[in-house]
């Protein structure tokens, strides 16, 4: 499968949460713009990251199983 290139545009991004939220835009410009590794700007591939998260969903849930006997 083709990877894609992700395409954030975290300018627009800072802006927009901004202004949508006053207090936490207040708090953004308090503490100022945080630059972007450039690892996130890579590419990705859709199929791998679908696979990643239900691999991590999965170990998640045996990682509480043992938790949620010894309570019940």
């Amino acid at each position: 499968m083709a990877r894609h290139a992700r395409g954030f545009d975290t300018a627009a991004a800072w802006d927009h949460l901004a202004r949508c939220d006053r207090k936490l835009g207040a708090c953004m410009r308090r503490i100022g713009v945080i630059q972007a590794e450039p690892r996130w700007r890579g590419t990705f591939d859709p199929v791998d990251a679908l696979a990643r998260a239900i691999l991590f969903q999965q170990l998640s849930g045996k990682a509480a199983a043992p938790t949620s006997r010894s309570q019940g």
